[in-house]
Formats: C-alpha cells, structure tokens, sequence
C-alpha cells in the first residue's frame, strides 16, 4: 500500500502559505553542494519487534530518553513509560488546541509544532500532570522544531529557519529548501533537515545568520524524519524503513538499511539502544537482531510469542488516554473489543482486515468479497461480492467503507448483518490503496497511486461528497 505521512501534513498546513524570502538562500542555488545517493544495494539488517500498537490516530513524531517516550499526532501528546520497552504504559495525554505535527522534549519541557500557529510549550516536570505553559507564534509555523540553549531551529512546508529563543518574532536565518521539510535535528554545527523527496539536507548552522547546505543525500522514498546520534544518522524513509548512515559530515558512509513493515513517519533512538518508531497509526519498539539491550533476552521471545495479540494489548494499555478525549470513541471498532487478530483465520480466508465491532461479529474482506463473520464459530454470516479486488477496508459504527481496484469506494450498510446493502459508491481520481477514517470530523482520507491524496465527507453514507483533492506538485509545475 502506498499511504504518504506528508500527505496529512500538507493538508494541515497548507493554508500557511508557502515560499521563503526573495533574499534567502536555496539549496537549488548551492553551486558547491555535493549530492550522492543511497547505494541500491544497501545492506538490510534484520530486528526484533519488542512491540507494536495499532493506534487509531496520525502519529507524526516520537521523541524518547529511554524511561518516558513521547510521541504526538493531530490531537495532542502522549506520555508513555518505556522503561520495558516491550510494555509500554500510558502515564498521560494531553490534547493541544492546534494539530501537533512535530516533537522536542528536554527535562523540562515539551516543544509541539502546531503548523501554523507555531509551538505549544508544555511542561513535564511532572508527567502525570502536563500542562501548557507558553504558546510560542513562529513568523512561518512549524512541522517539526528543535531547541537549544538560544536558539530555535524549525522547519515548515518550504524550508528551514531559525530564530531567538528569546526573541522569536524574528527570522535571524533561513534556506529555502527543494522538498517540503517536516523533519530537523541538530548536533553541533550541523543542521540535518528530513526533506521529504528530496532526501537528506545537511546544513552548515556555525553562523546562524546564515545556515549554508553542504550536502544532500538522496534517499529512495520520501525522508520524514531524522535523529543523530555521535556516531549514526538514522533516517525514517517512508516505505524503506530507517536508512542508517555514518556520522561523518566529510565521507558518509551507508551502514545498513531497517527494514519495518510499515509507513515510517518519525525515528528516535534512546541511550539504550531501543528505536522508536511512529508511524501513520501507529508506534513501535524495535531493536536490531545481534545487538544487545537492557532487555532484549528476556523480551525477545515473549513478543516473538505475543505478537498476534499485540494489537488488543496495545489497545487496552492505550484505553484511559480514549476515555479523556471531548468525544468517546464509541463508533470506534478499536474501542469496544480491540483488534481481532488469528494468524490461522487470516490464512483461511486471506483476507486484508479484520475487525470486531461486538462479541458476536467479525468484519473482513477476501479478495473480492466483504464477509460478516460469527465471531464464535468463524462461519461466514453473509457476504458481499465486489467486481474487482479489494484494496482495504475500514468500519464505522453501522456502515463499511472499502476501495477497490476499479477505482471505486463502496459504502456498506451493514447495521443488518444478515442483509448487507450498497447504499452508494464514489468513483477516485486514481487506483486507491489506502483508506483512514477521521472519527470525529466524519472525513475519509482516501490515498491513491501517483501520491494522491482525496477527502471525502461522510457525515451522510448515503451521499459521500469530495472536501478536498491533493495532487503533489512536480518540479515541472514550478
């Protein structure tokens, strides 16, 4: 399935307008910029899985010092203790007014990017109680920040600046940068920007006033993220994993390639070895296989042993962070029995995704068929045949949404479970690969080849409308 994370970023700030000063440097104009590309034969490592959460929400970025991990979406913070990895728990959350894109925590204090309203500062000094003391407004927003002592490094839609931590009215330096940047961080003199399809920026930030761009590095699918450690530089790319490359600014060296069975959207590496991963719906702990960690002995086999029914855990650890959101996730599958996940039953009927709305029913789909299922005997209640292959599935309350290769969404009534019924259909622009449902806005995020992005308005299934339409912009647009 091809489901781009900068996709939902474009939407939430596009209205930020985009397009730097004319003054300002770009990374297009950089005549001494040296540019190389990941090698295509790369070397994959292999990892443990030491946890994975099916998470109904865009998580964008993960921040972690190995005991307390953080990680944000469109709705606010999250708190977790990791200090075993392999069961994190949920100590807090707290909703932001504006849709959190972007992540830094140190001691004190948690830095969210809210787009265009800039930075939400919270305080974390005690976790089970955060609270937002400062708003910080940034002269262009921001998708992802990074604070030091004095500064403040952000980067939005077109590019990568910096200003006064004190003072933060005012740009004391910026580069326009090729791609979108949504992802910063910064180790000493350098700047590394995670710039979408243009890969890896590194920047030269000794003189502030004038942050200059010393190499990019190309990467084979959209980088969303990035962390440096003093020896690595770890790169979420979206549909490759975590690209792993040497710290040295003169001569990188491309160590090896993670390979994680999803849609990579945020990376962070805590000091004792464990990776967090965000994903579009999700987050992970992960280590790499031959490499020791504080626990890996005593979790590796348990997770191995779990892994199937990870998702219900995941979905019960998160469960008190649900019951404070302003609307229950009542119309939610995931909140009245979890996820249904059998890895006998998934090879029976080769279905896509499962779901269980009740203690009765199950809802999945095979390649061509849309089944409601007797959760107790597993024996198909009713079906319903589509013309064409089925790409995904998503259920809501009394009604399932499904793509297919036609380019087609049906929508289902299935509020009689014996009597399915095709109450409409919404014909795409391109092939769909993915479907996200917004519960509380009634929205569904239908993503299709050629990096198109389409929402539709289903507060009505009778009669879904189009909201919004995204194609990305090609260098040959201008």
């Amino acid at each position: 399935m091809k489901l781009l994370t900068v996709f939902l970023i474009f939407l939430f700030l596009y209205s930020c307008g985009g397009g730097g000063s004319n003054s300002s440097k770009s990374v297009r104009k950089e005549n001494v910029l040296q540019v190389i590309n990941v090698p295509t034969n790369i070397e994959t490592k292999s990892i443990n899985m030491l946890f994975s959460s099916s998470y109904p929400g865009y998580i964008f970025d993960v921040e972690s010092n190995g005991k307390e991990t953080f990680f944000v979406n469109v709705e606010g913070l999250y708190i977790l203790n990791t200090n075993q990895p392999n069961e994190p728990k949920v100590i807090e959350f707290l909703r932001t007014d504006e849709d959190s894109l972007g992540l830094f925590v140190d001691d004190k204090y948690a830095y969210i990017a809210n787009g265009k309203r800039g930075i939400t500062v919270v305080d974390i000094s005690n976790l089970k109680n955060p609270k937002i003391v400062k708003y910080i407004d940034l002269p262009k927003g921001a998708v992802d920040v990074f604070v030091t002592d004095r500064y403040i490094y952000a980067v939005n839609m077109d590019g990568f600046y910096i200003v006064d931590r004190e003072a933060p009215e005012t740009v004391i330096g910026y580069l326009s940068t090729d791609g979108e940047a949504i992802g910063i961080h910064i180790r000493g003199n350098y700047g590394y920007i995670a710039d979408s399809r243009n890969g890896l920026i590194v920047v030269d930030i000794k003189n502030p006033q004038n942050p200059r761009p010393v190499k990019i590095i190309k990467m084979p699918d959209d980088a969303l993220d990035v962390f440096v450690d003093r020896e690595k530089i770890y790169v979420a790319v979206y549909n490759e994993g975590v690209i792993v490359i040497k710290n040295d600014i003169s001569n990188p060296e491309f160590l090896y390639k993670l390979k994680i069975d999803s849609y990579v959207s945020g990376v962070c590496v805590c000091n004792r070895g464990y990776i967090y991963i965000a994903d579009i719906i999700g987050f992970k702990v992960v280590s790499q296989k031959g490499e020791s960690t504080a626990s890996n002995s005593n979790s590796e086999k348990k997770s191995e042993d779990t892994m199937n029914n990870k998702s219900i855990a995941a979905q019960s650890s998160l469960e008190p962070v649900r019951n404070q959101r302003k609307k229950p996730w009542k119309e939610n599958p995931y909140a009245e029995a979890g996820y249904f996940y059998d890895s006998n039953f998934k090879n029976e009927y080769n279905d896509l995704e499962l779901y269980a709305k009740n203690k009765t029913y199950i809802y999945t789909v095979d390649v061509d068929s849309f089944l409601i299922l007797d959760k107790n005997s597993r024996k198909p209640i009713s079906r319903f045949h589509v013309n064409g292959n089925i790409n995904d599935l998503i259920v809501n309350d009394e009604f399932a949404y499904i793509i297919t290769d036609d380019s087609v969404l049906l929508v289902l009534d299935i509020s009689d479970e014996r009597n399915i019924k095709l109450v409409s259909t919404f014909d795409t622009e391109e092939k769909p690969v993915d479907i996200k449902l917004d519960f509380k806005k009634d929205e569904l995020y239908i993503f299709e080849e050629h990096n198109i992005l389409e929402i539709l308005d289903i507060s009505n299934p009778y009669n879904p409308f189009l909201l919004y339409s995204y194609r990305p912009k090609r260098d040959s647009d201008g």
